[in-house]
């Protein structure tokens, strides 16, 4: 087995985050494009072969939103598939239903009424908010902050089979402190008139994926996938620009070893991750069924990584074939010498090593 003997750069990876931080990378727009090819002359620096790919994705991209109760406004914001309204918005008498639960819902009368519910939105709730006739949603948010969300259950782009599933409801968030008196108002028997106005822009856009291959073993040798999303909401690097900067230090320093890989290496970077329910690997999925079938021995999602004080490193789902290598990879970092970047490269760099090392 070949091993990684080099040290993640971290100046390197500063840089790359410093090159992410400069757009708001929303899928389907000339801003990610753009940082979807930094992407690209990375990768082939580092000698991979790459292929932009460009398809049809359903993007949802949240506007304006405005809540108000009994006519005084409520900071909020909507979320990228939630029903967009008419200038006047929606007005309609406020019922608060706790969690959201199935049981929440089936226990009140919410035909016809906006719902008000503790907790970040789900594509769970919009599903049973359509479902019992509610015409809206306000969530609390659990803290000050206001949480960006995907609140459809459909998982990529709609078909003609799956597209009724899409939400009804206008979807809005509030603040913790915002939504307190409003619960209370509510468990005091009021109903108060509340009305939610969103604009959403949701439709099809083109959309990029990159697919990045380093093949020793020539066009048909097994690879391990190693894929994450590049699209994002705001200006920032946390989700998903630190897991896209581990990608390229993790890609530099194991094509430095590919020499003793009896596997390959692909990387794949996704766009409609956060405002297409996972559209772009959904579609590459679909599109590389077979391929991915024969060739693919194992496939590892990075998202947020290098979040400061994240030292847990098994919260992560695994399926049952693949739990020794990545408990092996996880105990392989934690007793790395210090003075690394951390454990998301060396974890994946230990993980990825081994799989295309292995006869």
């Amino acid at each position: 087995m070949s091993k990684l003997t080099a040290s993640p750069d971290r100046p390197r990876l500063m840089a790359h985050l410093a090159e992410f931080a400069k757009r708001v990378k929303l899928s389907g727009t000339a801003p990610e494009l753009e940082s979807f090819h930094y992407l690209q002359q990375q990768m082939q620096s580092y000698g991979y072969r790459t292929e932009l790919l460009s398809h049809d994705a359903w993007i949802s991209l949240p506007g304006e939103a405005r809540v108000t109760v009994d006519g005084e406004p409520i900071p909020c914001i909507t979320h990228s598939m939630s029903l967009s309204t008419a200038e006047a918005g929606i007005t309609a008498p406020l019922t608060y239903i706790g969690a959201g639960h199935e049981a929440d819902f089936a226990a009140a009368d919410v035909a016809g009424k906006i719902v008000l519910i503790d907790g970040i939105t789900t594509e769970e709730e919009a599903a049973l908010a359509k479902r019992y006739g509610a015409v809206g949603q306000l969530h609390i948010s659990p803290t000050e902050h206001l949480y960006e969300m995907c609140v459809s259950p459909v998982w990529g782009s709609p078909s003609q089979h799956t597209r009724q599933q899409l939400p009804t409801t206008v979807i809005c968030t509030i603040s913790r402190d915002d939504g307190a008196p409003l619960r209370d108002r509510c468990r005091y028997g009021e109903s108060p008139r509340v009305t939610l106005y969103a604009q959403v822009d949701t439709r099809w856009r083109k959309t990029p994926i990159l697919v990045a291959e380093l093949s020793p073993g020539g066009d048909e040798t097994p690879f391990v996938l190693f894929a994450g999303h590049h699209d994002t909401w705001h200006y920032g690097v946390m989700d998903n620009g630190s897991a896209n900067a581990t990608m390229l230090e993790a890609a530099r320093l194991l094509a430095e070893a590919r020499e003793g890989w009896q596997r390959g290496l692909r990387l794949c970077f996704w766009s409609g991750h956060s405002h297409g329910r996972y559209s772009g690997s959904a579609r590459y999925a679909d599109e590389y069924w077979d391929e991915l079938d024969r060739r693919c021995v194992a496939h590892v999602n990075v998202d947020s990584t290098g979040g400061e004080n994240a030292s847990v490193l098994t919260n992560s789902s695994v399926i049952d074939e693949l739990k020794g290598v990545a408990a092996e990879a996880v105990a392989a970092s934690s007793t790395s010498a210090a003075g690394t970047a951390g454990p998301p490269i060396s974890l994946f760099g230990a993980w990825a090593s081994r799989q295309c090392s292995a006869a």
